[in-house]
C-alpha cells in the first residue's frame, strides 16, 4: 500500500512543520496577545507575558500534533500492510 505512505507523509508534513516552528508563528501572528489569563492580577507583567507566549505556544503545538496524527496512522497502516 505505497499510497497510504505517501498520503501519510503528505499529512505529516503540515504537522510537523506547525510543531516545530511554533514559536515563529505565535511571534508573527501575536498569539501571545490573543490569550486569556484568568489570574493576571496573581502575576507580575514578566510572568504573565511569559505565561501568556507559553501557552500559545502550546496551543500551536497541539494544533500540529493533531493535524499530524492521522498522517502518522495512515503511514504505519500502510507500512504493515505491505
Amino acid at each position: 500500500m505505497f499510497y497510504m505512505e505517501i498520503i501519510g507523509v503528505i499529512l505529516m508534513v503540515p504537522g510537523f512543520l506547525a510543531v516545530y516552528l511554533a514559536k515563529y508563528i505565535v511571534e508573527k501572528y501575536r498569539l501571545n496577545e490573543k490569550v486569556v489569563c484568568d489570574f493576571e492580577g496573581e502575576l507580575t507583567e514578566e510572568e504573565l507575558a511569559m505565561y501568556k507566549l507559553n501557552k500559545a505556544i502550546l496551543n500551536i503545538k497541539m494544533t500540529g500534533m493533531i493535524i499530524m496524527l492521522p498522517g502518522l496512522f495512515l503511514f504505519i497502516v500502510g507500512t504493515f500492510m505491505k
